[in-house]
C-alpha cells in the first residue's frame, strides 16, 4: 500500500498548492495555487501577503524580495509588487 510520507500543509489556499519558492535570504516563502499567491514569513509561519493570481505553476523572488515573478497555466508571466501586495505587470509568455 502506498501512503503519504511527507508534505507541507499551509492554511489559506482553497485549491492545492502547485508551486513554492524560498527567498534568497530564507526569510520568505511563496506558495501558489489556482486562485492566489501567498507570501509566508518563514520565522513565524504566518501568511503576510495574499494576492489574487492566475493558476500559478512556478515562481521566484526577484533580488531584494520586493517583487515576485509567477508563471501561470494560462501562459502569462505575472510580476507582483510585494510592498503593496498587488499585480504590477502581466505579460503573455507565448504569442
Amino acid at each position: 500500500s502506498l501512503g503519504r510520507t511527507g508534505g507541507v500543509d499551509l492554511p489559506g489556499h482553497r485549491t492545492p498548492v502547485r508551486a513554492v519558492a524560498v527567498a534568497g535570504d530564507d526569510s520568505l516563502l511563496m506558495s501558489a495555487s489556482a486562485e492566489s499567491v501567498k507570501i509566508w514569513n518563514t520565522s513565524t509561519g504566518r501568511c503576510v501577503r495574499t494576492m489574487p493570481s492566475g493558476y500559478g505553476l512556478c515562481g521566484f523572488f526577484v533580488s531584494g524580495n520586493e517583487h515576485l515573478l509567477l508563471g501561470t497555466k494560462e501562459g502569462n508571466i505575472e510580476l507582483y509588487d510585494l510592498r503593496v501586495a498587488e499585480l504590477a505587470q502581466q505579460q503573455s509568455a507565448h504569442s
